[in-house]
């Protein structure tokens, strides 16, 4: 209780510290010598008048050894961000992020409980949504989860972690733990 406690007033410590020494360096730079250039924010991109969301956007899934998908229409993607899971639709902001182990499904049809959908186990990797709409996964592996074995994932992390007890060295401990 009194970790949590120290550790969210740490945390409001630090945010105030961060915004006082903001207002410090913008209102105080009345001599000029602090170039302030590039410091504006830009705008969020408008639809132009007349103009409507696209009910779908090209996705291009890759990765080194295969492409699975090259821009090819779809209306949904979930990604495992490194900062937690999000969604991207027609119309999305432009992006660049990095992605954690998890699952990434892929919408193409407007429901989300009937209609065609993939989801592939990936491990990792990066997600860029252009600012023409278009979006592209690039990632070291991607499994397709229908084609995962329980048992064989099963047997696995008992293989790894029978290695990982038994480890003695540095070197081997690093090793089973990338396993």
């Amino acid at each position: 209780m009194i970790t949590k406690t120290f550790k969210s007033t740490s945390n409001l410590i630090q945010q105030s510290l961060y915004r006082s020494s903001i207002r410090f360096f913008s209102f105080n730079n009345q001599g000029g010598d602090l170039n302030t250039e590039g410091w504006e924010s830009k705008g969020l991109p408008d639809l132009e008048e007349g103009n409507t969301v696209p009910d779908f956007f090209n996705f291009t899934l890759s990765c080194p050894h295969k492409e699975l998908y090259q821009d090819a229409p779809v209306r949904m993607v979930g990604v495992p961000g490194s900062a937690g899971r999000f969604a991207a639709t027609p119309g999305h902001i432009p992006v660049i992020c990095e992605m954690q182990p998890g699952i990434l499904s892929l919408y193409h049809e407007r429901s989300e409980l009937s209609g065609r959908q993939d989801s592939y186990f990936v491990s990792g990797g990066i997600c860029m949504i252009h600012p023409n709409g278009d979006m592209e996964v690039s990632t070291p592996e991607c499994v397709n989860i229908q084609d995962v074995d329980p048992n064989n994932v099963r047997d696995g992390l008992a293989k790894a972690k029978d290695k990982m007890s038994r480890a003695t060295e540095e070197k081997d401990k690093l090793e089973a733990e990338i396993e």
